[in-house]
């Protein structure tokens, strides 16, 4: 029996939860898939599934192997499925406005409220990568995304991986080469602390 070949995942978080991070994956469901946020495939500990708002889901794209991607009905329950066989999936979610004060960090606008020390919006992309085509080496959404310039699922641990990352759909050269195919993997660091892609082969 061929051994499987494991699916890569890219994560984009333009702004981090003030709390310990949740990490977004899709996984294969039937035919299709699933996106689930939690700690199954984290480092750090917590609990495997953690549920998000259905809301919270902006965009979810299934892209063929031509490249060409079509929008999908996000639905109102958690957690959000793509019944269609895609090469690639794609995602975007928001938890909204997060205002962080001399007292506390809040789920809201810093509008109307004193003693704001920051603002940000929070918002996070990914994408899986099913079966590869030339086609997909190019951005899939005019969203914030990681794009693989080689075909990432021929990687073997510690191999190098380099890939685009753009927002609508311009490079931001900050960010431009990943690391490895490492579980963790990490790119070069961007000008903003909260940008900071992630790769990693997932099963």
């Amino acid at each position: 029996m061929p051994k499987a070949r494991p699916m890569l995942l890219f994560l984009l978080t333009l702004a981090a939860l003030p709390a310990a991070g949740h990490d977004l994956w899709f996984e294969r469901d039937g035919k299709g898939h699933v996106l689930l946020q939690g700690h199954r495939h984290s480092a750090h500990q917590g609990a495997e599934l953690v549920p998000y708002e259905a809301a919270n889901v902006k965009s979810l794209l299934c892209a063929d192997g031509a490249g060409a991607a079509r929008p999908l009905a996000a639905g109102t329950t958690y957690p959000a499925k793509i019944g269609a066989d895609c090469a690639a999936v794609f995602a975007v979610l928001s938890s909204g406005y997060w205002t962080k004060t001399a007292w506390e960090t809040k789920n809201v606008p810093k509008t109307g409220i004193s003693g704001v020390v920051k603002s940000w919006l929070s918002e996070e992309s990914v994408k899986r990568i099913e079966r590869w085509s030339a086609a997909l080496a190019r951005p899939v959404s005019e969203q914030i995304e990681i794009t693989p310039l080689a075909d990432p699922l021929k990687l073997a641990p510690g191999d190098k991986l380099a890939v685009r990352v753009s927002f609508a759909p311009r490079p931001r050269t900050a960010a431009s080469r990943c690391a490895s195919a490492e579980p963790a993997c990490r790119c070069s660091r961007p000008a903003s602390r909260s940008r900071w892609p992630t790769a990693r082969p997932t099963p």
